[in-house]
């Protein structure tokens, strides 16, 4: 096998790996995994102070994740966000949960303690919990970091 074969069947699995077929709005679609340039302007609007934008944060995310199955181009352009969120607001919130846990970004504390471990390795996390724990004790706060967002 040449290395030029090999790479072919790198990619092939690698690409199926990233993505994965859902049904979203009664239609099968493709989702795909987003690169970091993809998420940062997911982010941008998760983050936002304007609330007309952050209100479309999780629009965006399905925005840049949902494809075609047949043409692999994305379902709907930049301009089109504000069409999604017009949609079935139980349907976006699981699609939405859905395209985080297939990025890497789970809902739930055992899927933040498995990307920390595959991002920091062992030796990171007890350097973070030494962190953590540093934090926690010189904090005089009672009140707990407020939650922006309802779960499914």
């Amino acid at each position: 096998m040449s290395i030029k074969d090999l790479k072919e069947k790198f990619e092939a699995k690698k690409a199926i790996k990233q993505t994965k077929e859902i049904v979203f709005l009664d239609e099968k679609v493709l989702m795909k995994q987003i690169g970091a340039y993809s998420m940062e302007e997911y982010r941008e609007y998760e983050g936002s102070d304007n609330p007309q934008i952050k209100r479309l944060y999780r629009a965006k995310l399905l925005q840049l994740c949902l494809h075609d199955i047949e043409s692999g181009q994305r379902i709907y352009d930049d301009n089109e966000v504000t069409q999604i969120v017009g949609q079935n607001p139980a349907e976006i919130d699981r699609v939405y949960f859905e395209c985080l846990r297939f990025n890497g970004y789970g809902s739930g504390q055992a899927d933040i303690l498995k990307n920390l471990l595959m991002t920091l390795g062992v030796d990171g996390l007890r350097e973070l919990r030494g962190i953590i724990d540093a934090q926690l004790q010189s904090s005089c706060s009672d009140t707990p970091p407020g939650n922006s967002s309802s779960s499914t």
